[in-house]
């Protein structure tokens, strides 16, 4: 598998921040914060949490690793478990350091880290997701189901949280509407069964395999 030579069109360029850029991987520019209009300091919030992923994804040493994780059997599984693992290595990055993201901030960051784990998935020549937004959605349903296991075993969040914030995202894949905010072009969505996008093989309780990917970034 061949490591893309210029990532320039997937992380984006280093910029100085405000309030949180001490922060290990802050100095990314991310996305507006999705939804209604978010606070300056739920904004702030969102930035470091994504930036710190993205840090993550892309440091050089581990970037080798990041490509070899994404290229598995069923392209979906392996873009959904790095997305999980990444979010849930700056979730608990930052509770160790004491700053504990808010659910919505860990859910809506994530669909952001997930666009980016899908354009180096692209950029490797792993699938053209893309061009197949059925499969584009079955990979996020595979990557929430993942995450709510790794945020629910190392007690990153409330249990009655993350059963809240986990059933809108299993309603959003039930009628169809789950991959809106990544704008996919011309994607017309049937509704699907969340529990068949997650692969008829998955046993309740499975965890995803241990984070080996992540060798570098936030130590």
């Amino acid at each position: 598998m061949q490591i893309p030579e210029n990532l320039s069109g997937l992380a984006p360029a280093a910029t100085a921040q405000d309030g949180m850029a001490a922060m290990p991987g802050a100095g990314m520019s991310p996305q507006q914060m999705p939804g209604p209009q978010a606070s300056q300091q739920e904004q702030e919030n969102y930035d470091a949490f994504v930036s710190m992923a993205l840090m993550l994804l892309f440091d050089d040493e581990s970037l080798p690793s990041m490509v070899e994780a994404v290229d598995t059997e069923d392209p979906r599984e392996g873009v959904a478990r790095l997305t999980a693992q990444i979010v849930g290595r700056v979730a608990q990055s930052a509770s160790a350091k004491g700053t504990v993201f808010p659910l919505d901030i860990l859910l809506q960051g994530s669909a952001e880290i997930f666009e980016n784990v899908v354009d180096l998935a692209e950029e490797a020549g792993v699938y053209a997701f893309s061009s197949d937004p059925r499969m584009l959605q079955g990979a996020l349903v595979r990557a929430y189901d993942h995450l709510q296991q790794i945020l629910d075993q190392n007690g990153l969040i409330d249990d009655a949280e993350i059963e809240a914030g986990f059933e809108e995202i299993k309603a959003a894949a039930a009628n169809g509407t789950l991959v809106d905010s990544l704008g996919v072009a011309g994607a017309d969505l049937e509704p699907v069964d969340p529990g068949a996008a997650l692969g008829l093989d998955k046993q309740e309780g499975d965890a995803p395999p241990p984070d080996d990917a992540m060798s570098g970034g936030l130590g």
